[in-house]
């Protein structure tokens, strides 16, 4: 009887940027690599990167089962390897928000890994490579050049013959190939560190000497005397003392700051707690030392000393020799941060985010992964890094919607931060001065429990006062103005006291749109049912939905008047009528527009703390996660503008939007005040924002919500129908509606009805939304769209699972 044979199949994935959603393959696995190995295979006629799914055996004697025939796995890279609670994430994460394993896998993928692979090619049959043509000998003769073994980089400029050839050789036997990542490439790039070389003493001679002439490097020396720092990049430096990277460099060339060797960090040492404070450390600090799976609501108003609290709570997980997590909303609020861990901590902290550069980011994942690091900082993709024994997750300013992931895979932060906690037994901290209803209502029932701060940590800081400015009885009056006589004259005594001031307008642009006013006519977006944004300082009339521009025309496209004026407010307008209203501040403006210039940002917050800015002009970027001492006053220059977007959340977002802005006043020993201006003074989310009352607007929202039978009283998801065919749009819209209903019959199907903007860049668009009840099932929605796919080949549909907008 002929002895039986076992093969080991694996189901491979691969990203699918790479190859599209295009299912799983399988391979033969000879050498056994577990399941989350990071696999080198031919796909046709390419050699892709992929991750093994699962692993089962077959028996030869099954004839009929054609796997035994399948091309072998080439090689594993063992720095890529998932540890096996990503495995579980991966899988667990192409179930809940219904993607296929390769658009899930994308998360996962070590950043930039993909282009710092080296292959090492050795001769392993010197015997038979004499079998070869004279032709592939000498190839062979001249690749080695005379040495043992050559190693192939990623810019190694390799002829296609010469591979083919390689290939062809390494199928023999005649040569060997070991794949492994290009550790050099990568720390070649990584910066270079510095420390304070003066002394305390040294430091104080200096800033007395230089104070006029070199502010911001005394401001640097103070801040790093202050938290006694250790070794930095220019980056974190710049980051850190909030000043410009210029400055850094000019202190390096003085040599205030030297190069450092090796790294002996010095750390600041705990802050006093408070009586609330220290409630709430003593019990997230029990649960990490218990290895409890719990979680926290961390409810504080802004300048309560919530991150004292993350802090101490992430030394005693240190302690127990447990990683960190730490999340932040955006990328913009990781460099600050950083440099307030790093004080703390040293170099157990490390940054991961996408503003990094390739091969920086990767030795960060390297180092994360084999453990060299512990606290790991970093907006949402963060929570896909390979930490080794997680034992708390911090997921800070949790209401914040750039936590929704708005591409494919479409998950939640805080619905990950759940599933990772279940798997790795660990601790969870959200912290917010505005949680989220969804959030906070779990505190409520007990799922969450909910620790409180009530009082700012800094005693000589109160919150501000807040007034009304209502602009309905201006425009009564007949004297309509940009800025009301209140906040006018507010300004005005901050420029005398050498106060600095912020104003804020949630909307881009000097102009939402531009008007004739002979016929009406608005100029519109050739792609998109939208009307172009008026961008003066560039003078282009630009689509903010598909990134269409063009010059501001002369005169009406449509009647040919030269009566063509901006119509509307715009952060820009805003900017313009300060500097002409207070022609001697010194004025600067943060929206999305500047932020892309590169360093653009850092550097003005930087002036904004070396005061070298009188006023502060910006969008929601200036509403959170910033503290300025000298900031006293806060103006808030439309506060009801969000309130019109057709969303259910827009009552929450503007109350939290309203609170953290109204938050960056008065928090140091100065004291601040708010000027909101509104025509809608009585909205409870206005009202409640200005009294700083966030359970009094919770339990007006919760009503409205439980009226509705929306979040958190049920569950949604929003499945998107985009297509060039309107009429295909709208058949298959309709058909998706009757197929979900049929199978579905406890759900509530919402349309299919058109989306607010109906048409982005020549694709239609309307939705579908399914409200169900929590702990429903769900997963059979994906054959159905995959069905109506086959039938509509013009459409495209999105799931998303949890929906951020409803735009």
């Amino acid at each position: 009887m002929d002895e039986q044979q076992i093969y080991n199949l694996s189901k491979i994935v691969f990203d699918s940027k790479d190859i599209g959603s295009k299912g799983i393959y399988t391979y033969l696995n000879n050498s056994n690599y577990p399941s989350g190995s990071c696999c080198l295979v031919s796909l046709g006629n390419r050699e892709l990167l992929g991750y093994i799914l699962s692993n089962k055996l077959c028996d030869s004697r099954d004839n009929m089962n054609p796997e035994i025939q399948l091309k072998p796995i080439s090689e594993s890279i063992l720095d890529f390897k998932l540890p096996e609670h990503l495995v579980e994430l991966w899988k667990w994460m192409a179930d809940e928000y219904l993607c296929s394993f390769s658009s899930a896998l994308g998360v996962f993928f070590p950043p930039g890994g993909k282009k710092r692979i080296k292959f090492t090619w050795t001769v392993q049959n010197k015997e038979e490579l004499n079998n070869c043509s004279d032709v592939e000998i000498k190839s062979i003769h001249n690749f080695f050049d005379g040495n043992d073994q050559v190693v192939e980089h990623v810019n190694s400029k390799i002829s296609p013959k010469l591979k083919t050839l390689l290939g062809k050789l390494r199928k023999k036997g005649v040569l060997a190939r070991k794949a492994s990542v290009d550790l050099d490439i990568i720390s070649r790039e990584v910066g270079t560190k510095y420390f304070l070389s003066l002394s305390d003493s040294c430091v104080t001679d200096f800033i007395s000497k230089e104070k006029n002439k070199k502010h911001a490097q005394c401001a640097a020396l103070e801040s790093l005397v202050a938290s006694e720092q250790g070794d930095f990049t220019i980056e974190e430096l710049a980051s850190l003392c909030s000043v410009s990277k210029a400055t850094v460099r000019a202190m390096i060339k003085s040599g205030l700051l030297k190069k450092y060797g090796k790294s002996n960090v010095l750390v600041s040492n705990p802050k006093k707690l408070n009586q609330e404070q220290f409630l709430a450390f003593q019990r997230i600090s029990s649960s990490i030392t218990e290895n409890q799976s719990k979680h926290f609501l961390l409810f504080g108003i802004t300048g309560s000393g919530k991150t004292e609290v993350y802090m101490q709570a992430i030394a005693v997980a240190l302690q127990e020799n447990k990683s960190v997590l730490y999340l932040v909303p955006e990328i913009a609020l990781t460099a600050e941060l950083v440099g307030v861990l790093r004080s703390r901590f040293g170099k157990e902290v490390t940054v991961l985010h996408s503003g990094l550069n390739d091969n920086i980011r990767l030795k960060n994942w390297l180092n994360i992964k084999s453990g060299e690091t512990r606290i790991i900082v970093g907006p949402r993709s963060a929570l896909f890094s390979p930490i080794e024994n997680l034992g708390l997750v911090i997921m800070d300013e949790e209401h914040e919607s750039s936590y929704k992931q708005e591409v494919g895979p479409y998950y939640h932060s805080k619905n990950v931060v759940k599933k990772l906690s279940e798997i790795c037994k660990c601790s969870v901290v959200y912290g917010s001065a505005t949680p989220s209803v969804e959030t906070y209502q779990e505190a409520l029932s007990g799922d969450i429990e909910l620790l409180t701060l009530s009082k700012r940590a800094n005693l000589n800081s109160v919150l501000p006062k807040v007034e009304i400015e209502d602009l309905t009885s201006l425009y009564k009056k007949g004297s309509p103005s940009l800025i009301g006589p209140t906040l006018d004259g507010y300004i005005k005594e901050n420029l005398l006291k050498k106060e600095q001031t912020i104003l804020f307008l949630n909307r881009r642009a000097y102009a939402p749109t531009v008007l004739c006013r002979d016929c009406g006519y608005m100029v519109p977006c050739p792609n998109c049912v939208a009307y172009l944004s008026y961008h003066k300082k560039k003078n282009i009339l630009k689509c903010h939905h598909c990134d269409y521009q063009l010059s501001l025309p002369k005169v009406c496209p449509d009647c040919s008047s030269e009566k063509l004026a901006p119509v509307g407010l715009g952060v820009e307008k805003v900017e313009e009528m300060i500097k002409n209203n207070y022609p001697d501040a010194r004025v600067a403006r943060v929206d999305r527009d500047v932020a892309r210039k590169k360093n653009v940002l850092q550097d003005i917050f930087a002036g904004v703390r070396e005061g070298e800015v009188d006023i502060l002009v910006g969008t929601q970027m200036i509403a959170k996660g910033l503290d300025f001492p000298n900031v006293t006053l806060v103006g808030v220059i439309a506060a009801d503008l969000s309130l019109s977007i057709p969303d259910y959340r827009s009552s929450e977002r503007t109350f939290q939007l309203l609170t953290q802005v109204s938050g960056r006043a008065g928090r140091s020993f100065l004291p601040g005040r708010v000027v909101v201006q509104t025509f809608n003074s009585t909205h409870p989310a206005i009202a409640y924002a200005v009294e700083q009352n966030y359970i009094g607007f919770f339990n007006h929202v919760i009503k409205e919500r439980e009226a509705i039978n929306y979040p958190p009283y049920s569950r949604l998801i929003n499945i998107l129908i985009k297509s060039k065919n309107q009429k295909a749009m709208i058949e298959s819209g309709k058909k998706l509606a009757l197929d979900i209903k049929q199978q579905y019959q406890c759900f509530q199907i919402l349309g299919p009805a058109v989306c607010v903007i109906e048409k982005i860049d020549s694709i239609w668009r309307s939705h579908l939304l399914i409200k169900m009840n929590h702990g429903a099932s769900y997963e059979g929605i994906t054959e159905i769209v995959k069905s109506l796919l086959n039938l509509y080949p013009d459409i495209d549909l999105t799931i998303d699972v949890d929906p951020g907008g409803m735009m």
